[in-house]
């Protein structure tokens, strides 16, 4: 075999292995919905939301994320937004090992975020942030979501 024969040989090869390679990626839908929950007989239960909402209203955010894909979605980090006239109220599910942070503007990110405040003593001080504060959460997969798998992660706000 000739010298080139041989490299246009291994060229093409290359470009078969690389389309092959190109070919196989995670393709991540991801999925958000809302329901109103309600207490009823002691227990909370949740339903479509069918009026406008109310101060005091509880609502559970749910996005599923779902890898139709064909390789791992390496990276994950879906964010859920706190809607305006809402506050954060707590987390109820998130995968296992996947890490959860806070933003107070949608920016900057931290596991425990804090606001500065001017204490009694007239000097400034650092608090942990109220949880009307909260303007987004995000969770970060420890592990790629495998190619047919589905993910999911909920939250509550409150209705100011």
């Amino acid at each position: 075999m000739s010298v080139i024969r041989h490299w246009v040989t291994v060229a093409l090869v290359c470009m078969i292995a690389t389309t092959v390679a190109l070919a196989a990626a995670p393709k991540v839908a991801l999925h958000l919905q809302a329901s109103l929950l309600t207490l009823r007989d002691g227990k909370t239960v949740s339903a479509p939301i069918d009026r406008p909402l109310r101060a005091g209203d509880t609502v559970a955010y749910r996005i599923e994320a779902r890898n139709t894909g064909s390789a791992p979605a390496i990276g994950l980090a879906p964010v859920g937004k706190i809607p305006a006239r809402t506050e954060f109220v707590r987390l109820l599910s998130s995968p296992a090992g996947s890490h959860v942070e806070y933003s107070l503007d949608g920016s900057r990110w931290s596991a425990h975020p804090t606001i500065r405040v001017v204490g009694r003593d007239g000097k400034p001080h650092v608090v942990p942030a109220p949880l009307s504060a909260y303007e987004a959460v995000r969770w970060t997969l420890a592990t790629p979501l495998s190619a047919g798998a589905a993910a999911t992660f909920a939250y509550e706000v409150r209705v100011k």
